[in-house]
Order: structure tokens, then sequence, then C-alpha cells
């Protein structure tokens, strides 16, 4: 599997009055606006902005996990559909 080269930086959670939106720190660059009328939307915010670091850790694990099996499987999918 090809080494992903997503946007680099951390992906921060910035909040007002009608929406939350995540943002490159470093650069400010938006990565998506979750509007609050959405019952879930902080709990997605927070999901999205840790989707960098989740993946760093998804992918060490696939690199020592036993070939075959079917976590293994279904690591290299979850990978690939976040990456491709």
């Amino acid at each position: 599997m090809s080494e992903f080269k997503g946007t680099k930086g951390d992906w921060k959670i910035l909040k007002n009055d009608f929406y939350c939106e995540i943002r490159i720190e470093e650069s400010m660059i938006s990565i998506c606006a979750i509007n609050k009328k959405a019952k879930e939307h902080l709990a997605n915010a927070k999901l999205i902005s840790c989707a960098p670091e989740m993946l760093k850790e998804l992918q060490l694990i696939f690199k020592n996990y036993d070939k075959g099996t079917d976590t293994y499987i279904r690591l290299e999918q979850l990978i690939k559909k976040s990456t491709l």
C-alpha cells in the first residue's frame, strides 16, 4: 500500500453561532463546516478533526498485523476507502 499524502498540520475545530468548521491550524485551510442544526454536529466535528491521526494509527496497526486474518482484510479495506 502506498504512503497516503494527506493534508499537513493539525486539524482544529472552530465554532461560531451557526456551524463548526474544521481547519488546518497552521494554514487556516478549511476542511469542512458542519451546520449546528444537526443534532450530532459537535460529535461529527470531533470525529472529522481526528481523522488524520486515526488513519496514521490504523496504518501502523495494519503494518504489524497478521496477514490473511479477517481483521487484516477489514483494516486494508478501510485504509483503501479513506485514501483512494
